[in-house]
């Protein structure tokens, strides 16, 4: 939001009348009251109701010729644009103290250093002894390689006679650092993401450099595709489904699919009792009797 107030405030003061003199101000003013654009005539202040004419307005004007009436709007229209510009500054200092406080909130860190402002930028160069001069990319691109060059001092005096410090980014970023809205994001922030990730801007379009911020954040990993549900979530029950399956309840054929059954053509198996009297050619009954005897 704040640059695109400030875009607006850059193209209104290319298109402003261009170092015109208050007389011709004073003249445009009244041809937009007399065309019906101004609510108040520019002069005292006086507010038409709805529906006068263009004669009448015009009426007015030569007719309004009172000098106290004059100094009495100009004086109001001063302390009216005060106070806009008040509101502005507070707007302008509460927006620098949320962008400071969330900064800081995710760590400070250089890398998210694009959230803050020209100024708060500015401050943080002076802190750290760099050029305050240049844009924001620039003294963003200064803050992230001073970050690099102490990252690298510090890992080389750790791995002393290891053979082998930090190697100072080589286009490689943290996945952290990129923004959640980064597919939303004007070309101007992009831009200062990389700087304050130390890339250089490559492109002149947001495709481009999104392109770029997640080659530098996702380089050199492999997608991984997940072919089957991981352990705990659903695999057990997949498992016990292969195993219900691999073995299926025990059935036996009947002997005469055409008795008049409407079933599928399959009974459960016999119990082993009654396996045994059909082997040794008994009935029920005989092998009630013998056990009598």
């Amino acid at each position: 939001q704040r640059e695109a107030a400030a875009a607006r405030v850059a193209r209104a003061a290319r298109k402003g009348t261009g170092g015109a003199s208050e007389a011709e101000r004073r003249a445009q003013g009244e041809k937009l009251f007399v065309a019906g654009l101004l609510d108040a005539c520019p002069r005292c202040g006086f507010e038409p109701p709805p529906g006068v004419s263009r004669e009448e307005l015009a009426e007015h004007l030569g007719c309004c010729t009172d000098k106290k009436a004059h100094a009495a709007h100009a004086a109001a229209v001063a302390a009216a644009g005060e106070r806009r510009a008040k509101k502005a500054e507070a707007r302008d200092a509460q927006a620098e103290a949320q962008n400071l406080a969330v900064w800081q909130f995710l760590g400070g860190d250089d890398s998210q250093a694009w959230l803050l402002t020209d100024t708060q930028v500015k401050k943080q160069c002076e802190e750290r002894g760099l050029a305050t001069d240049g844009t924001k990319e620039e003294m963003l691109a200064r803050m992230a390689s001073h970050a690099s060059g102490r990252k690298m001092l510090t890992e080389g005096r750790a791995a002393a006679g290891g053979g082998g410090g930090g190697g100072g980014g080589g286009g490689k970023i943290s996945a952290a650092a990129l923004p959640s809205n980064l597919h939303s994001m004007s070309l101007p922030q992009l831009r200062a993401v990389c700087a304050a990730n130390g890339l250089t801007p490559r492109g002149d379009s947001t495709s481009d450099l999104i392109h770029q911020l997640e080659a530098a954040a996702y380089a050199g990993e492999e997608a991984v595709l997940l072919l089957e549900e991981p352990a705990g979530r659903g695999g057990g029950a997949g498992r016990s489904a292969r195993g219900a399956a691999a073995k299926p309840k025990r059935k036996t054929p009947c002997d005469d699919g055409d008795d008049g059954d409407e079933s599928d053509g399959w009974q459960p198996e016999e119990s082993s009792s009654r396996r045994k009297r059909a082997a040794a050619g008994k009935s029920y009954k005989e092998e009630s009797d013998d056990d009598d005897e």
